[in-house]
């Protein structure tokens, strides 16, 4: 937490500048209810100006007059200038579309996480933090007795699991553990699509890079396509763009299902 990364990395990143702006209530908000609460990714220019105008118009009529006076498109244009919204024309279209940025959806998490949980599954927490430790000292050991010696120890356990559930001691089903899990696995999904929406935008920064090079510099075409590799190829090969890409093929292993 140095003093200088906050004032220049952190304060200025859009997500922060978002929270402190005088109508951010209404953009989370809106930003929220369309998006997030109805799990949509992409909203046509029409609708979005539409349910902007609509909210907009409730808002005035139930709080002081002259609040919020900006029209709906305008409001849509500053937020995505500022970097809270993305504006683009699919390529089936002639109508623009809107998308949530990663700053957005940051800035609605925080909030989020603001709000007291009325269930904390501390024991399904503390497991995992458990099981992510054995895994750790299992993944950073090169001594092949040591991994035989875990390995033995989780057949031991499948074992005694199987010997428990031929011999008919099944454990009654704990609602209170299944909940935690639940929790668990919607906290982690939640966080899982805003990692989606970044690695997506770092590509498009790429994107963006490459577009502004070809039309400022006389690289030639075979020359540009190579620095679009490298690029691209130095996104895949940090930590994030390794880590998306072991999900990916996890995704489309047949030992998914």
């Amino acid at each position: 937490m140095d003093h200088f990364y906050i004032k220049n990395v952190v304060l200025p990143h859009p997500a922060i500048r978002l929270l402190k702006l005088d109508n951010a209530p209404l953009i989370i908000s809106f930003l929220h209810q369309e998006f997030k609460s109805t799990n949509r990714i992409d909203i046509p220019n029409a609708e979005l100006v539409q349910k902007l105008s609509d909210y907009l118009y409730y808002l005035r009529e139930n709080n002081e007059e002259g609040l919020y006076p900006d029209t709906a498109p305008s409001y849509l244009d500053k937020w995505t200038a500022d970097g809270l919204l993305r504006k683009y024309y699919p390529a089936s279209s002639d109508e623009p579309v809107f998308q949530l940025t990663p700053a957005s959806e940051k800035a609605m998490d925080w909030i989020k996480d603001l709000n007291r949980e009325e269930f904390i599954g501390t024991e399904s927490r503390l497991l995992r933090i458990y099981t992510i430790l054995k895994e750790i000292a299992y993944q950073s050991t090169d001594d092949p007795k040591k991994k035989l010696k875990e390995l033995n120890r989780q057949k031991k356990e499948i074992e005694r699991e199987i010997e428990k559930v031929k011999a008919g001691r099944v454990e009654d089903r704990n609602e209170r553990k299944i909940k935690e899990l639940y929790f668990e696995v919607h906290n982690t999904a939640r966080k899982l699509l805003a990692d989606f929406r970044q690695i997506e935008y770092n590509f498009r920064d790429i994107d963006q890079a490459v577009r502004e090079k070809q039309v400022n510099s006389n690289l030639k075409k075979g020359r540009l396509l190579d620095e679009v590799f490298k690029a691209s190829d130095l996104l895949w090969n940090t930590d994030q763009g390794k880590s998306f890409l072991a999900f990916w093929e996890f995704l489309l292993s047949k030992q998914t299902g």
